[in-house]
């Protein structure tokens, strides 16, 4: 509905008629029920989307109470009348491709920026890149989320986009009453081959995939502890710098390898050092170690101290084993030998890697080589 927008201390209208594009609330049933509950709204209409040629769909839920008829007579009623308007056929292709999008993106725990730019990027795929459309709906789908996560800075390995999108095809294939000869396909090379058309058309920059940018993704798939994922973030920007340059002014043998074997590496040298699976902080920065006064009086505190402690039992260290070195390729997308090699790589450096906060000189000298 129309609003007006006017400042509180002069009055001055700053705004005559502004209408608010947000999703529409109206209350149709009484004020409340016998038991004092306030009435429920009902939302009407959904937001605009920019998207759309039309703007404005219509969308009628089934039937509840025994209305399960009429609200299927009106569903086609509906759907017919929508055929026969302009645009209509470019809006449903943008629609089916948007309802790809979005379970693409909850599959793989995408930001709300990241959805928006892959629907833009579909949107744009239909209008300019029209060769494109031939791979098939699922296989654009895919490689514009693929390309929209790493514009964003949120970027997803190819074969994590490949395994969302063959589970969500796969699921979309049995809750079809389609037959399996005319039922949906994905193929990896074809996810390939629309990608490289749809940043060759539509002219897209693509940003730069950083070891940093993969490490805490890969530290939760595995379990690693806060403690341990943050160091590995770290060695990571050390290790590789965004901008490229190096104090030194040296390249290191890891540079120029893949992102993807950089941060498997960081991950498997940050969880081979002592403590790095240590899922309680450690017992007390030495209860009572103050020691800044000596003879009885850091006896008696010493004693305080041991007392206190068995009063109130701390729990004690808990290590749980480190990831496998098989489990870090598996979930990183490289072969174990690959991220072997990068490892061994960094192993003579690894003071300069690690963060001194997390691992201390002697602790590095107990990590094994690679």
């Amino acid at each position: 509905p129309p609003t007006t927008t006017k400042q509180k201390d002069c009055g001055l209208v700053a705004e005559a008629h502004a209408i608010d594009e947000r999703m529409e609330w109206r209350t149709f049933a009484n004020e409340g029920d016998a038991r004092g509950n306030a009435a429920d709204p009902n939302r009407v209409g959904g937001p605009i989307n920019p998207l759309l040629k039309d703007g404005l769909t219509t969308s009628i839920q089934d039937g509840s109470k025994g209305g399960g008829a009429l609200a299927s007579a009106l569903q086609r009623t509906a759907a017919r009348a929508a055929a026969g308007a302009p645009g209509h056929e470019s809006d449903r292709a943008l629609l089916d491709g948007m309802r790809r999008i979005g379970r693409l993106s909850d599959d793989l725990q995408l930001v709300k920026g990241a959805r928006d730019r892959a629907c833009q990027l579909y949107s744009q795929v239909l209008e300019r890149a029209k060769g494109v459309r031939s791979r098939g709906a699922a296989n654009v789908a895919a490689a514009v989320v693929y390309i929209a996560c790493r514009q964003e800075g949120a970027p997803r390995t190819f074969k994590e986009i490949v395994a969302a999108s063959a589970a969500s095809v796969a699921a979309a294939n049995a809750n079809s009453s389609n037959s399996s000869p005319s039922a949906e396909r994905l193929d990896k090379r074809d996810i390939a081959r629309a990608y490289k058309a749809i940043v060759r058309d539509l002219e897209a920059v693509m940003g730069i995939v950083h070891a940093g940018d993969l490490t805490r993704r890969f530290c939760s798939q595995l379990g690693v502890p806060r403690a341990a994922t943050r160091a590995a973030a770290a060695a990571a920007e050390v290790a590789c710098p965004r901008d490229g340059s190096r104090p030194s002014g040296l390249s290191k043998p890891w540079d120029g390898k893949s992102p993807l074997s950089q941060a498997a590496a960081i991950i498997f040298l940050i969880t081979r050092c002592p403590r790095a699976m240590s899922t309680e902080e450690e017992e007390g920065k030495k209860v009572g170690g103050g020691g800044s006064g000596g003879g009885g009086e850091g006896a008696s505190g010493e004693e305080a101290a041991a007392k206190e402690k068995a009063a109130n039992p701390k729990p004690s260290l808990s290590l749980a084993p480190p990831p496998a070195a098989s489990d870090i390729a598996l979930v990183a997308g490289v072969t174990e030998s690959t991220m072997r090699s990068t490892a061994r790589d960094m192993f003579s450096d690894l003071r300069e890697i690690v963060p001194a906060w997390f691992a201390s000189d002697g602790e590095l000298r107990a990590v094994s080589y690679p």
